[in-house]
């Protein structure tokens, strides 16, 4: 409703309430996340088929893989883990196979282009093979599936190269980590030594009526030689020690 007082729409209602319910929203390997902001974006290691586009919030085109894939050639999966599965429209259904016997199936198809588990409630049981490129997929924290995309075997490369090279991060961090805690032991080692080396050489301090004493009150027969600081004198422990 406009408000000629404030020059603004009044929202009253709005439809949908859920965004992601727009079916294709984000377009071909498009993912939709109510919580994100855009709410669409790419399936990991799919990219914008016209990032201009993409950009400006026009998402009806979707995403194409990074790396484009040849069926005839060889071939992997790739996981994406928490999502709604995509439009089933154009896919098919085995309650008795298994995941590895739907794999081998969707494998040796060029027109398969995923597959999944047909119920996750009971232990993977099933079988769910996607065809054509997928459409309708949103993010699902909760009761999300695992599905399985044919990727070029490039992108598994990528992944365990990702992997190693965060593993070997971790590795030297934690190798910094336990070097700079040595260190620090050793120099707090080092400073205890230093302290108490320096309390066992530190001379002792006596009054100036015990100095006054031992030295006969500076008597001239108990000199010994002058320097740059004054006389020197004899120093008698037995009559320091009395005081």
């Amino acid at each position: 409703m406009w408000v000629d007082q404030t020059k603004r729409w009044n929202v009253h209602y709005k439809l949908p309430t859920d965004t992601c319910v727009t079916y294709s929203l984000c377009g071909v390997y498009g993912s939709c996340d109510i919580d994100s902001e855009p709410i669409c974006e790419c399936l990991e290691k799919f990219v914008p088929k016209y990032p201009q586009k993409w950009e400006k919030g026009d998402w009806t085109e979707g995403c194409v893989r990074r790396t484009p894939l040849d069926c005839n050639k060889e071939h992997v999966f790739l996981r994406y883990s928490g999502i709604k599965l995509p439009d089933t429209n154009h896919s098919r259904y085995n309650k008795m196979m298994t995941l590895d016997e739907c794999r081998q199936v969707c494998s040796g198809n060029c027109s398969c282009t995923a597959h999944s588990s047909l119920d996750i409630s009971n232990g993977d049981k099933g079988c769910l093979l996607c065809y054509g490129e997928l459409i309708d997929i949103r993010k699902r924290s909760e009761r999300g599936h695992d599905i399985y995309i044919k990727m070029d075997p490039s992108e598994q490369e990528s992944e365990a190269g990702s992997t190693r090279k965060k593993a070997k991060i971790l590795a030297v961090s934690f190798s910094l980590l336990m070097a700079t805690i040595l260190l620090i032991l050793i120099l707090l080692r080092y400073k205890r030594k230093k302290k108490k080396l320096s309390e066992d050489i530190e001379l002792p301090l006596f009054p100036f009526s015990a100095i006054t004493r031992a030295t006969n009150n500076f008597s001239f027969n108990n000199k010994i030689g002058e320097g740059g600081f004054g006389p020197v004198y004899k120093v008698y422990r037995e009559n320091l020690l009395e005081q």
